[in-house]
C-alpha cells in the first residue's frame, strides 16, 4: 500500500512539473510582448475605454470620469494608433443614455483584465492598460495549454504548440482584440466534447458567447449531450456549479443590453449586422484567398492532407466515425451557426488583423481532432517522420515571421496567393465586390462614393458601381490603361443596378492603352508618364518618383497603333539621379542596357529593343545594388530605402 501510494506520489509530482514548465514556457514569451510598441487595432479603443471604466469607476459603461481616464491615456502616446475622447463619445450614438454610453462590443473581456491588474497589485505589481489585457492573455493561454496537457497528455500540448504558435493567432497575443480570449474559450470547449466532457465544454462556451452571442446556440449542444446522452449519470456539485455558471455566461451578454436599451444585443440598435445578409458568401471565411481560414495557414493544409492521407492508409475513418458521431454532430452545427453569424456581418473585410479575416480565426478550434489524429498517428519510420517533421518546422518558422505580433495590420492588399490567382487565373475565382474593391483598388476600407470601377490585376476583370456622379476608376500599374478612358468607356455603356463584374476584351484593352508619341514624358505627381510605372516605385512626388528597394520596371505599350510598333529599336532617355552614388544595372529581356554607377542629376541614354511589337509590352528593369534610407545616414527621419529618383523619360 505505501509503495502504490509513493508511486502515485511522484506522478503527481512529475506531473505537477510538467504544468510549471508549461507556465514558464509561455510565460517567457509574454515577458517578450511588452517590449513591443503596443499598437491599436479594430476596436481596441473600445476595450481600452472599458477597461478604465471599471478601474475608475466600477461601472461597466462610460461616463464623464472614465471618458477623461481615456483621454489622459491617449494623450501619453504610449499606444499608436489611440483616438482621441470626442472621436470615441460619437462612436455609438445609438447606445447612450444621458450622460453615460455604452459599446457595440460586451464589457465582460475588459472586466478580466481589470481583475488580472487588480490581482498582481495584491503583490505590489501595478499593470498599465495594455499590460493588463497581456496578463490576461497570459491566463488564457495557460489555462488552455493545461486543459491540453490534462486530456491529452505531452501530445495535447504539441497539438496546441502547433496550433498557437504556428497560425495566425500568434499575430493577436499582444492585440487588445477578443480573438484570442474567442479562441482560447472555443478550442478548451472543444476538447472538453471531444472528451465528452459536456458540462465543463458548456460552460467555456458559454464564456465565449459573451463576446460573440452566437456561441450560446453552439453552447447548447453540448448542453444537451449531458442531459441526453449521460441522462443516468448522476450531477456532482461540481457540475451544478458549472451549468449555473453556464447559465449566467450565456444571459450576461442580453440581459445586460436589454435592461440598458431593451434590444438582446446592441447590433440592432447601432448597426454592423444583417442576419443572413451575406448567406451566398458564406464560404469566404474558409476558403477564400484572401479572408479565408484554409488558403491563410499553410501548416493547417500540411496537417489536414496528412490526416486525410493518415485515414485513408489505416483503414480507420469508420471507427472513428462510430466512436465521435456525437463530436461530428457539434462540429456541424457548430459550422452552421457560426457561418450563418459571421455572414451577417456588414463588414466583410474587417480589420484589426495580420491578413485573413478575423472571423475566419472562429474555425481553427474545429481542427484540434484533425490535428491531433496526425500527431497520435505520426509516421514512425525515420526515413519519412525526420523530413516530414523538418518541411513542419520550416513552414512552422516561416508562419512566425509572417504572423509575427509586432507586424501591422494587412487587410488593404491581396494575399500572394490571391494577387496570383486574379492576375494569372481570374476565371477560376471571383470574391465579393466588397472584397476585391477593398484589397485590388489600394483604397482598403476607406469609403469612396464616387468610386466608379476597380480594375483588376489581369487588366481585363473590372469592377463596376452603380449610381449617379462617379468618376474615380482604379487601375493597376501594370495594366498600362488610362483610368480617364477607362472611366469614360463605363459610363458610355448602360450601368448595372448592382455592383457587377465585367470582362474587358482584348480589342477593348488595345484601344484603352495610352497612344505614345515622340517627347517627354514627366513622373511627378499627375505626370503624363506615370503609365509607365509598373513595380517598384514609391508614390510619386511633385519632382518625381524615387524607386522601392533594390528592383523596379518601367513598362511601354507595344501595340500596332503606337509609332514604334513597325521599328526595330528606339532611343530612350532617363532624366535621373540616384541617392548617393549609386551601382545600377539596367537591363530589358536580360539583356544589358546600362551598368554602372549614377550618382548627380543627369540624363541616360539607352537603347531599347522593339522588335517590331512582337510582344504587346515592353518592360525595362532596374537593379539598384544598395538602396539606402535617409534616415541610416542621418539625413532625415525618412526610414525608406531609395535607391535612385526619376524625373522623366524622353522617347526619341
Amino acid at each position: 500500500m505505501r509503495e502504490i501510494k509513493r508511486n502515485i506520489s511522484a506522478q503527481s509530482k512529475r506531473s505537477l512539473m510538467v504544468y510549471f514548465w508549461i507556465a514558464l514556457s509561455i510565460l517567457l514569451l509574454f515577458m517578450y510582448l511588452p517590449k513591443l510598441t503596443p499598437q491599436r487595432v479594430g476596436d481596441g479603443n473600445e476595450y481600452y475605454a472599458l477597461y478604465l471604466a471599471w478601474k475608475e469607476t466600477l461601472r461597466p459603461w462610460m461616463n464623464d470620469a472614465s471618458y477623461q481616464a481615456f483621454q489622459q491615456l491617449y494623450q501619453s502616446n504610449t499606444i499608436s494608433g489611440m483616438m482621441p475622447e470626442d472621436w470615441l463619445r460619437g462612436y455609438s450614438p445609438a447606445l447612450r443614455l444621458r450622460d453615460e454610453s455604452d459599446f457595440n462590443h460586451f464589457w465582460l473581456y475588459s472586466f478580466l483584465a481589470f481583475a488580472v491588474a487588480r490581482f498582481c497589485q495584491i503583490f505590489g505589481l501595478l499593470l498599465g492598460p495594455h499590460t493588463a489585457f497581456l496578463g490576461l492573455h497570459f491566463f488564457l493561454v495557460t489555462g488552455v495549454a493545461f486543459i491540453a496537457y490534462h486530456l491529452y497528455g505531452k501530445r495535447g500540448i504539441l497539438v496546441f504548440t502547433l496550433m498557437t504558435l504556428f497560425s495566425p493567432m500568434l499575430w493577436f497575443s499582444d492585440k487588445v482584440h477578443t480573438e484570442l480570449f474567442t479562441y482560447c474559450l472555443t478550442l478548451a470547449g472543444v476538447m472538453l466534447v471531444y472528451s465528452r466532457k459536456y458540462t465543463c465544454a458548456a460552460l467555456f462556451l458559454a464564456l465565449a458567447s459573451t463576446q460573440n452571442p452566437s456561441f450560446a446556440l453552439i453552447a447548447f449542444i453540448p448542453f444537451a449531450f449531458r442531459f441526453c446522452l449521460e441522462k443516468n449519470k448522476p450531477f456532482s456539485i461540481f457540475e451544478v456549479f458549472m451549468m449555473i455558471g453556464t447559465a449566467f455566461a450565456v444571459l450576461a451578454h442580453p440581459v445586460y443590453y436589454f435592461l440598458r436599451f431593451g434590444v438582446p444585443t446592441p447590433q440592432l440598435l447601432a448597426g454592423g449586422a444583417s442576419l443572413g445578409g451575406n448567406l451566398s458568401n458564406f464560404y469566404i471565411w474558409l476558403f477564400d484567398p484572401d479572408l479565408g481560414l484554409i488558403p491563410n495557414w499553410p501548416l493547417g493544409i500540411l496537417l489536414i492532407l496528412l490526416a486525410v492521407s493518415l485515414v485513408v492508409k489505416n483503414k480507420s475513418f469508420t471507427q472513428s466515425l462510430n466512436t465521435n458521431k456525437y463530436f461530428y454532430l457539434f462540429s456541424s452545427i457548430f459550422l452552421i451557426v457560426s457561418l450563418f453569424a459571421n455572414s451577417s456581418t456588414t463588414n466583410l473585410n474587417s480589420g484589426a488583423t495580420p491578413g485573413l479575416a478575423r472571423y475566419a480565426l472562429w474555425y481553427l478550434p474545429l481542427l484540434f481532432p484533425a490535428v491531433l489524429y496526425v500527431i497520435n498517428n505520426f509516421p514512425s519510420r525515420k526515413v519519412i517522420s525526420y523530413p516530414l517533421a523538418l518541411v513542419i518546422a520550416i513552414i512552422g518558422y516561416a508562419s512566425i515571421k509572417t504572423n509575427a505580433p509586432s507586424g501591422p495590420e494587412g487587410y488593404d492588399s491581396p494575399s500572394w496567393l490571391s494577387n496570383a490567382i486574379q492576375l494569372k487565373l481570374p476565371w477560376l475565382y471571383t470574391p465579393p465586390a466588397e472584397v476585391f474593391k477593398e484589397r485590388f483598388s489600394g483604397l482598403g476600407e476607406t469609403s469612396y462614393e464616387n468610386i466608379r470601377g476597380v480594375l483588376g490585376p489581369d487588366c481585363h476583370k473590372l469592377l463596376i458601381f452603380p449610381g449617379e456622379h462617379k468618376e474615380l476608376v482604379t487601375v493597376p500599374a501594370r495594366c498600362l490603361i488610362d483610368s480617364r478612358s477607362l472611366g469614360s468607356l463605363i459610363n458610355e455603356s448602360p450601368l448595372p443596378l448592382t455592383d457587377t463584374f465585367y470582362n474587358l476584351s482584348d480589342s477593348q484593352y488595345d484601344q484603352l492603352m495610352p497612344k505614345v508619341t515622340p517627347g517627354k514624358y514627366s513622373l511627378a505627381t499627375s505626370g503624363n508618364g506615370l503609365f509607365a510605372l509598373t513595380s517598384g516605385w514609391w508614390t510619386p512626388e511633385n519632382w518625381g518618383v524615387w524607386t522601392v528597394g533594390r528592383t523596379a520596371t518601367l513598362t511601354l505599350p507595344c501595340t500596332a497603333s503606337q509609332y514604334y510598333a513597325d521599328q526595330d529599336k528606339i532611343d530612350m532617355t532617363l532624366s535621373l539621379h540616384g541617392f548617393g552614388r549609386q551601382k545600377v544595372t539596367i537591363t530589358q529581356d536580360r539583356k544589358e542596357l546600362f551598368d554602372g554607377h549614377i550618382e548627380a542629376q543627369g540624363d541616360l541614354p539607352l537603347r531599347v529593343n522593339i522588335d517590331k511589337c512582337s510582344s504587346s509590352r515592353i518592360l525595362i528593369k532596374i537593379a539598384i545594388k544598395d538602396p539606402v534610407a535617409p534616415s541610416d545616414v542621418m539625413q532625415s527621419e525618412d526610414r525608406r530605402k531609395l535607391g535612385i529618383g526619376v524625373y522623366s523619360f524622353t522617347l526619341k
